[in-house]
């Protein structure tokens, strides 16, 4: 993986931590979020983000 990859999934695992469904590793989620940004897709957890406004 490039060092940007790397340092950006690194900043997004603090806040991933919180949004891992139970047996996931944050990690994937921080991978799931950086592949929606660059394939302009919604990203995961948006919906739970968005679900008591």
């Amino acid at each position: 993986m490039n060092s940007f990859f790397q340092r950006t999934v690194a900043a997004l695992l603090p806040t991933a931590v919180n949004y891992a469904p139970e047996a996931k590793e944050a990690k994937a989620v921080a991978h799931q979020w950086l592949h929606a940004l660059a394939y302009d897709f919604t990203p995961f957890a948006e919906y739970f983000l968005n679900i008591t406004e």
